[in-house]
């Protein structure tokens, strides 16, 4: 693995890991749109840093997160439909993780 990879899979996991924190905050201010809001962004972002990386496997599983709470919690069809058609790519083209 060379060092621009093993780059991309720290950078990768740390937005992962970012994403599920702000999921499990809680605050009395902030809205829950708003939470969602940010997991999805980091999710995407650790997609985005996974699929650089050439780890097309944790780069689809982000982007699945980032699909269901789009649809699920956002009710946002069109991120939705974005985010699990990343999920789907892979290297050329191909099925990236199922």
């Amino acid at each position: 693995m060379s060092a621009i990879a093993r780059q991309q899979k720290t950078k990768g996991d740390t937005f992962a890991q970012q994403a599920e924190a702000e999921l499990s905050k809680k605050s009395w201010f902030a809205s829950k749109e708003k939470k969602y809001e940010d997991a999805c962004e980091l999710y995407q972002s650790a997609g985005n840093a996974y699929k650089v990386g050439g780890f097309y496997f944790e780069a689809g599983q982000a982007y699945y997160k980032a699909a269901i709470m789009f649809r699920d919690n956002l009710k946002n069809a069109f991120d939705a439909s974005k985010a699990f058609q990343n999920a789907g790519k892979g290297k050329e083209g191909r099925s990236s993780w199922y």
